[in-house]
């Protein structure tokens, strides 16, 4: 925020901002009065009410002049560039004094007289980059009170995703009775709310009170007089910080949110959940001498950032000009991650120089998108400079021509300014006749950041060709648009005057998408008192905005009659706008002050520039060389008058050689005044010269410095790069290896497996088959054996019984039993170990034969 502006007197201020949908809104009261200390302001109140997104702020200060005389006391209040003015009263010992809104022709005869008489009359101008300062004075009794209030009215923006509520204050001293107050109302729930900011510290905590109840929000801040001088920022002067409010509402209905009141409708058009479009996009860079410094910096530091944040399914290209016009590649490539790197490495190397060739360059730009055409893709042209056209066609009104008959309607064109030296008139006209937009890039230290902040708005495309159809309604706002991002919302506005109709019928075509409702106009909801104009304040707010937008691309009859119709609304709806001035009578001698609302391309802040800095010197060179001439002039009075004197010595008269001696004596004296001033002109101018030249040597020596410290930087990256690439090829050959040692892993394992299993079957298997062969062998054996045994022992029991008859039974009987017994016996034992022996042995050698290789070749595996 620039520093305040002192007139006559210390300042007394009270100031509060807010960021309502991305765009600032600052109310700044300054109060003036001689000496500070005999001003008290004992109440200052600010109350924001926001009723779908539409804002009306009153802004009541009550001011009193505390001395025994009778002392002017300044009002000054700063309002958002978006805002219209609506209402201003001032109220001195009971008695009203209203602001009126005029045409501005008819009021300038009124502001005239007002400077004509010297006074400052009444203004709107521009202050900051989104601010406007509107400013008067009165004459306060001693010892009286004056209240002045303030009304202006403001549609709130959606920028990525949500709407910023930002309050800044800054009174110049603690006020008893500090009071901000803020009401939100919306028709669907608020999905989100949070408080934040310098004045949201640990001391000021319990200073802010915040409910919040499905759709309606109360945010108050009453700090006591002693918190005011307690937070982070803020000194014994008061309260110095910001207090940001954040929300935003829900979306379930894809048709958006619908209003209809007294005949008048406001369609809020914000789908989500919508599957984005690849973009194809060109930025048209300028890089002539004026871009030189910090401009080229702070646009490389922003092209990187932007060139990041692209997708992967994006295609983009680079154009810079300057003289020429030099392409990075002949068509949009892709932009992967090695694409990205080398547009990266290209915006490194952009260096300012020669002039400003913009017909050429945006032509070549349109060149390349209408030649890469992808069908389900957005197109979108943006465009940086910040100069006017000097190279080339340089007539701004032939390169409008030209730029539109190439693009026909086909993309938008988006216009970005950089400082005050831009011809801003015809960027805006030459975006809004391609469905875009201009904007302001201010020279400072965030202008990286307000770059990036733009391009992030269109970003992202979710809708392309959109056209908004409502059956039954008229005097609609505009309803066709180029494309619809994300985190922005469509607004569209009209009046109903089919007073049949049971329902509004709306429909939303798009490229991909078409959405249908009919919203009933019998049951429509109970409307509280204050709200039940907001839908008809809105419509003309928007009808207004989009005609004095319209009126800048028109001529001829066309031009006249979207300015009437503005004019026209504007004097219905009291709005101040630049088409209307605000009459506001003084109590004093009948004194009127007229307050006028700037143009964004006509009114500025003045801000020092390289151009303006040479007219001054060049100014101050002619002033010194005036004044060089009338020493010369003196000196050659001085000659005149010597020879006079000379003359007048041959004259007698002693009274004449006094004069002459006295006219010499004062011609002397003028002579050495003279001497003195030269002296000390060519002191300044020599050291001057002197200081002009040890900056250009600094600015060399930190440029070289600069160009090593880049060149050290490149290389180091260079270094990094090589290193990286050489641990990812590192990376890969033992990935590569380690697979190798598994695979070969796996195969030694099964193959060892494999071996030994098949191995370990071969041998059981014949294990097996010599354990039958043995037990075969050992059937035919035992067969053998008692089959010869049993043929012996049936043969001499038949002996036996022979000789048994012969001799005596008994005897034998007797004896064969003892004989059989030890026979046997003594058989059986020699059979058995016999038996067994044999087995033994034949069970060892086969053993020792089969068993021991079997058993050692798996003790080896």
């Amino acid at each position: 925020m620039p520093p305040p502006i002192h007139v006559k007197s210390a300042l007394l201020s009270s100031i509060t901002a807010l960021t309502l949908g991305g765009n600032v809104i600052k109310f700044c009261m300054l109060l003036f009065s001689s000496p500070q200390e005999n001003v008290e302001i004992s109440s200052f109140h600010i109350n924001s009410t926001v009723t779908s997104r539409y804002a009306i702020t009153v802004i009541t200060s009550r001011v009193k002049n505390r001395h025994t005389d009778s002392k002017e006391i300044h009002f000054k209040v700063k309002i958002p560039k978006n805002a219209f003015i609506s209402k201003f009263r001032m109220t001195i010992e009971g008695k009203t004094y209203d602001g009126v809104v005029k045409e501005k022709e008819a009021a300038q005869q009124q502001y005239s007289e007002a400077v004509a008489r010297g006074e400052s009359a009444g203004v709107v101008s521009s202050v900051g980059r989104t601010l406007e300062e509107f400013k008067t004075s009165v004459t306060v009794a001693a010892l009286s009170k004056v209240t002045f209030e303030l009304t202006y009215e403001e549609l709130l923006q959606r920028r990525h995703g949500k709407y910023d509520l930002l309050i800044h204050t800054q009174p110049m001293q603690p006020v008893a009775d500090f009071k901000i107050d803020v009401y939100i109302k919306e028709n669907p729930d608020i999905s989100f709310l949070e408080v934040k900011g310098d004045l949201y510290t640990d001391e000021l905590a319990n200073a802010v009170t915040t409910t919040r109840s499905g759709k309606e929000a109360w945010i108050h801040f009453y700090p006591t007089s002693d918190q005011q001088t307690k937070c982070l920022r803020c000194t014994a002067d008061g309260l110095d910080g910001d207090l940001i409010i954040t929300y935003d509402v829900e979306r379930k209905n894809p048709n958006g949110d619908i209003q209809i009141m007294n005949d008048y409708f406001v369609h809020f058009f914000a789908p989500s959940n919508l599957v984005r479009i690849p973009k194809n996009v060109i930025f048209i860079i300028d890089r002539s001498g004026s871009m030189h410094g910090r401009k080229i910096q702070q646009t490389r530091s922003a092209l990187d950032q932007i060139l990041g944040d692209l997708d992967s399914d994006d295609h983009f290209g680079l154009i810079l000009f300057d003289s020429s016009v030099d392409v990075w590649k002949p068509e949009l490539i892709q932009a992967t991650s090695s694409n990205v790197n080398l547009a990266k490495q290209f915006v490194e190397t952009i260096q300012a120089r020669g002039a400003t060739n913009i017909n050429d360059a945006v032509l070549k730009g349109v060149a390349m998108l209408n030649k890469h055409q992808r069908e389900g893709s957005a197109s979108i042209l943006i465009l940086l400079t910040d100069g006017a056209p000097n190279e080339g066609e340089s007539d701004p009104a032939r390169i409008r021509v030209n730029v539109k008959e190439a693009i026909g309607g086909k993309f938008p064109l988006y216009s970005l300014g950089f400082g005050f030296d831009v011809n801003y008139d015809f960027l805006e006209k030459m975006a809004l006749e391609n469905s875009g937009l201009a904007r302001r890039i201010y020279e400072d230290s965030d202008a990286s950041d307000q770059l990036q902040g733009f391009y992030k708005e269109v970003a992202t495309p979710l809708l392309s060709d959109l056209e908004l159809l409502y059956e039954g309604a008229s005097n609609l706002t505009e309803t066709a648009y180029s494309m619809y991002y994300n985190g922005s919302e469509i607004i569209v506005a009209g009046e109903i005057t089919n007073n049949s109709l049971e329902s509004l019928k709306v429909e939303v075509r798009s490229n991909k998408v078409t959405y249908e409702e009919d919203v009933s106009l019998k049951a429509l909801p109970d409307v509280e008192p204050q709200h039940e104009n907001f839908t008809r304040r809105v419509w003309a707010y928007l009808k207004v905005k989009q005609l004095l937008k319209k009126e800048l691309t028109l001529t001829g009859e066309e031009k006249e009659k979207a300015k009437k119709e503005a004019l026209d609304l504007s004097l219905k709806y009291s709005f101040v706008t630049p088409l209307t001035s605000m009459v506001v009578t003084k109590p004093q001698k009948s004194d009127t002050q007229i307050a006028h609302k700037p143009e964004e391309s006509k009114e500025e802040t003045p801000v020092l520039s390289r151009s303006r800095i040479w007219r001054s010197r060049r100014r101050i060179w002619r002033s010194r060389i005036w004044r060089s001439s009338r020493i010369w002039r003196s000196r050659r009075r001085i000659w005149n008058s010597r020879s006079r004197i000379w003359r007048s010595s041959r004259i007698r008269s002693s009274r004449r050689i006094w004069r002459s001696r006295r006219r010499i004596w004062n011609s002397r004296r003028r002579i050495c005044n003279s001497r003195s001033r030269i002296w000390r002109s060519s002191r300044i101018r020599r050291s001057s010269r002197r200081i002009w030249r040890s900056r250009r040597r600094i600015w060399r020596s930190r440029s070289r410095i600069w160009r090593s410290r880049r060149r050290i930087w490149n290389s180091r990256r260079r270094i990094w790069r090589s290193r990286r690439r050489i641990w990812r090829n590192r990376s890969r050959t033992w990935r590569s290896r380690r697979g190798i040692w598994k695979s070969r892993s796996r195969i030694w394992r099964s193959r060892i497996w494999n071996s030994r299993g098949r191995i370990w079957r071969s041998r059981r298997r014949t294990w097996r088959s010599r354990r039958g062969i043995w037990k075969s062998r050992s059937r035919i054996w035992r067969s053998r054996i008692w089959n010869s045994r049993g043929r012996i022992w049936r043969s001499r029991r038949r002996t036996w019984n022979s000789r048994s008859r012969k001799s005596g039974s008994s005897i034998w009987n007797s004896r064969g039993r003892i004989w059989r017994s030890r026979i046997w016996n003594s058989r059986g034992r020699i059979w058995r170990s016999r038996i067994w022996n044999s087995r033994g042995r034949i069970w060892n050698s086969r053993s020792r034969k089969s068993g021991s290789s079997i058993w050692n070749s798996r003790g080896r595996i």
